[in-house]
Formats: C-alpha cells, structure tokens, sequence
C-alpha cells in the first residue's frame, strides 16, 4: 500500500522504492549509488529511465524483482525531502484513494519551477578537454559556458542517445536540473564571498584565480573581474559565492486592498455563539464542523476570528475558496486582520509569485494560506485550522491535470492526518535504562522530565494489567500456569495472588519454587503495578496514580 508511513532509508537497504510521473500508476525499484547516506520520504533523485534521465521521489525501501538487473540513481536533486510528515502522508493517501500515479500527488505541491517535468538545461563546459574528438558539425558550435543551443540539441538528440551520453560522460556539456530551492527563480541582486579559507586552492585547480572581496558584488562586476556565467554558477555550487537576493514578495498581494474597516465588524449574537462552540473544538484533536448560511451571512469574520485564535496557538491557518475570483474578497477580509502574514496560492500567479509565496510558506512568513483547491497541498507547518469555504460547490473537483482529487475531502484527510501524534520508535536494545528498569528508555525519562519541569502531567500508556506478565523459578524453570487456559499467571503484587487474565483463576503467590523449592523467583516483564512503582522511583517530587481496571474496580486483592 503506497500510503503507508516510510522511513528514512539508511546505506544499509540497497533498494529504493521510487515513483516518476507518467501515465501509468506505478513504481520503480533503484539501487542506492555507492557514496549516499540516507534518503527521506519524497527526497526527489534523478534517476535512468529507459533511454532518458527523469526526476523521481523516494517513496521507501524497495525489493529486487526476479533476475532482473536494478539500475542505480544516479545522484540525489535535493539534500532533504521538501515535504512535511503529513503532507508526504496526504500525498500517498491520494494516490491510494484516487488511483493517481503517486509521482503526480508529489509533484503537485511544488511550485513551477521545481516541477519534474522541467527538462534539465544542458551547457557546454568550460573545463572540456580540448582533445576530445567530436563531430564535425558539432565543433565550431561550442561555446565554453554558454548554454546548447535548442537547434543544436535537437540535431545531438536525433543522432541517438548514445552521442548525448557520451558528451555528458566526456564533459564536453553539463547537464543541470531544476535545484532544491530553485533560486534561479528569485531576483538576484548579487554575490557575496562565502568561503575565503577555500577560495584560492578551488580557483587554482581551474586555471583562474580571482581574488576574494567583501560585500557584495553584482553579476555585471563579477564579469569585469573576469568570471563567466559558467563559472559563477560553479562557484555557487562549490560554496564558494552564495546569491544575495530581491525581497519581491511584497508584489504577490499588491493587487488586493485589505479592508480597512475590520476593527469595526463586530460579532452578533448568533456568529458569537457559532464562534463559541468551534473555538472549544480547537484543542480537541480533529474535528470537522459544517457550518450553515447563506451567502452575505457574515461566515467569513467567523472565521477570520477563528483564524485569530488559532494563530495565538503559534499555529497556522488555510482558507480555501471555490474560485480564484471568490478568492479576492476573503483575501480582503484576511488581509484586514492579518496584514503581511496573508498569502494567496493559485493558478493564475507567475511562477516567480508562485515561488515566492511557497518559500515565505516553508521560511514561516506567511501563516494564513488563502485559495482555491490546489491551495489543499501548500506545505503549511504546524497547521491548525482549514476552511473550506462554500464545501458544496463542484469546483473543488479537479478533473484535469492529474492528480484528479476532491478539495474538499482531501482537506479533511489533511487535517485528519495532522491531528496525529508524532510517534517515536526507540531501539530498546541501545536505549534501555540498566539495572532493574529495562522496560523503560533514557529518552522517556527525558521526555517525562521536560513535562514535569514545565509543571505538565504526563500519561504513560501500558496494555498489560498487573505486576509482572510472569514468574520464573532461576534454578528449574518453573512457570505458573492456568490450569484451564495453558497460559501464564500474572503476578498482582498488590494482592500478593497469581491471576489467570483469561478466565479470571486465582492462585496463591510463592516466595519459593513450588517444583524444587528454590528461592530465587524472577519476575519478568512488566505490568502497570511495576511502572508505578518505577516512576515513582525515577520521578521523586511526581504524584504516580495508576488507572487500570483493577484500580478502577477497587480490586486490591487480585
């Protein structure tokens, strides 16, 4: 099932699971190249597909098929995967529950730019052998640095693709994909030293050797002192030059005037009351209320205020609208309330708006989201509150492009999956508190105390009653059991009895084997009786009460 939960795949699984877009809904297993290290879920890699080089997501670890040989990836497009738990979760969801290729669900939550189906941008290298033998028609069209020609790759291209991998291979052009931040999206105002400790050994292997300055120098600079295009893109992938960039984000919302007269609106009777019942339903986990009112109702300050509470919680909010143009008049509301930290997600934007608004979402910038359903897939972090505005109107299906979804349901999925605790798997092995506590963990103990110390209670989750699931005599093995059942006794040490928790059979407790006489009883596993007496032990100035049903029944004795 694509929508399970992956983990990150260390070096030590050789397979990957990886999803490329296409018509077909299907999957394809990688071997992890030599050098990597991990990979996260939704990583994207470039990856051999057929005669061509795609970009994929990681979706997890992957099985061989038969004989059939694996191909290696061939290098990874991002450092980190762009996509939050749940979000990534979401993705999976909607390829299981629309039948969509799971590449598609992925892609569509990135911006223009950083979409797999951009084609990689082929240059010719500045570096190249000059001895390396090439076509005859192919020679006096290089030009070191410069991009290939449209004309020119279409012409290497009907040659087959071996003449392409070949002058790959031979470094005679470099091939580059859409980046991880894809700043060649942003407007760059220019470059600044960032490695002045590296700088002369890297320039020396390439035959140029500028010198480092401080501050910051623009492109038009940086070519009087004699770099190319080529090399200042080299030199910002080596880490040597790091872009310094435009803040343009404010044009994204120029077109929209917020509404001036929010301080105002005030709250009737009946929207107070409706704002009462959903504000109580913020803290309790996932929720999905319907509101009901005709159009001009006043549902939109609802939310508004609701938005207000739920960003108080350092939380954030998402707003969705049936149409762009619907879009514009909740934006005002918004806006009013919430000025700079408000921005709009939707089809009709640039894609360097569409950029900018997706990084001031990943950079925290903005906390309220507002439009229509593609709005569904903006990575907001720590999100709290989603409105589906208008949920009976049929443009929150999407039909085409793919992936085909509904909006409205799959902002429920989203929410639903965000109310989800984070879950923490601890190797017990490595991480068990030694002596006679090993069913507990260092980082639980760490965890408890964080709470404690914030003056926060705390619930431990056990579903094992009693002291210990089993006795066992150390020098014969002995091991109670049910006469009736064939299982093992649980000790309840608070009433000194052997318990049957299938039949509910008692037996008396023994200090000494009742098969050899022995005295030296272990008392393996643990129950809720024996985590009790641990915290209490550990956490000294806490209160441990235990509540199981023997407590709750008042059963002392058994």
């Amino acid at each position: 099932m694509i929508g399970e939960v992956v983990p990150v795949v260390a070096r030590t699984s050789k397979y990957v699971t990886v999803a490329v877009s296409g018509p077909l809904r299907k999957t394809f297993t990688y071997c992890l190249p030599p050098t990597s290290t991990t990979l996260q879920p939704g990583q994207r890699v470039l990856v051999p597909f057929g005669s061509a080089r795609k970009i994929g997501f990681y979706l997890g670890p992957g099985q061989p098929v038969g004989s059939l040989k694996i191909r290696e990836i061939i290098r990874f497009i991002d450092e980190y995967s762009l996509y939050p738990k749940e979000l990534f979760r979401l993705c999976c969801w909607m390829a299981d529950y629309y039948f969509a290729n799971p590449a598609d669900c992925l892609q569509a939550v990135l911006p223009p730019g950083l979409k797999s189906r951009h084609r990689a941008v082929y240059y010719y290298n500045e570096t190249a052998d000059r001895s390396v033998s090439l076509p005859a028609w192919l020679e006096p069209l290089v030009k070191p640095g410069r991009p290939v020609a449209i004309s020119t790759l279409r012409r290497i291209r009907s040659q087959g693709g071996r003449l392409l991998t070949r002058l790959r291979q031979q470094e005679v052009i470099t091939e580059v994909w859409p980046e991880v931040s894809s700043r060649s999206q942003r407007k760059t105002a220019g470059y600044r030293v960032t490695a002045v400790e590296k700088w002369h050994q890297c320039f020396q292997k390439k035959g140029f050797t500028p010198e480092p300055f401080d501050g910051t120098r623009t492109r038009k600079e940086l070519t009087a002192a004699g770099f190319s295009d080529y090399r200042i893109r080299q030199s910002v992938a080596d880490g040597l030059l790091q872009p310094v960039y435009h803040d343009d984000l404010k044009t994204i919302l120029s077109f929209i005037e917020p509404r001036q007269d929010v301080a105002s609106l005030k709250l009737n009777d009946e929207q107070q009351s409706v704002l009462d019942i959903l504000k109580a339903d913020l803290n309790s986990g996932f929720k999905a209320d319907l509101l009901h009112g005709i159009t001009g109702s006043g549902k939109t300050l609802v939310y508004c205020h609701l938005a207000r509470e739920v960003l108080r919680q350092s939380k954030t909010v998402l707003v969705l609208t049936p149409e762009i143009a619907l879009a514009g008049t909740t934006l005002a509301y918004f806006r009013g309330f919430f000025g700079e930290q408000v921005t709009v997600v939707h089809s009709a934007m640039t894609p360097r708006e569409r950029m900018a608004g997706w990084r001031g979402v990943r950079e925290g910038k903005f906390r309220v989201v507002v439009g229509p359903r593609s709005a569904v897939l903006t990575p907001l972090p720590d999100l709290g509150l989603i409105v589906v505005d208008e949920e009976h109107d049929s443009s929150y299906k999407q039909d085409d492009p793919a992936p085909r979804f509904h909006g409205r349901d799959t902002a429920i999925m989203r929410a639903r999956f965000n109310s989800l605790p984070t879950v923490k798997v601890v190797d017990m092995r490595t991480e068990r508190i030694r002596g006679d506590l090993p069913f507990l963990s260092y980082p639980l103990k760490k965890a408890v105390e964080s709470r404690l110390k914030n003056g926060e209670q705390v619930i431990l989750y056990l579903n094992r009653r009693g002291h210990s699931p089993q006795l066992k005599c150390a020098s014969c093995g002995h091991v109670p059991q049910c006469p009736h059942c064939r299982v093992n006794l649980t000790w309840h040490k608070a009433g000194g009895k052997l318990s049957c928790h299938y039949c509910g059979h008692l037996a008396a407790g023994f200090s000494s084997c009742p098969r050899c006489g022995g005295g030296d009883i272990l008392y393996l596993g643990a129950g809720t009786q024996k985590v009790e007496e641990a915290v209490g032990r550990l956490f000294t100035d806490a209160r441990a009460v235990r509540f199981d049903s023997d407590s709750v029944a008042g059963r002392t004795k058994a």
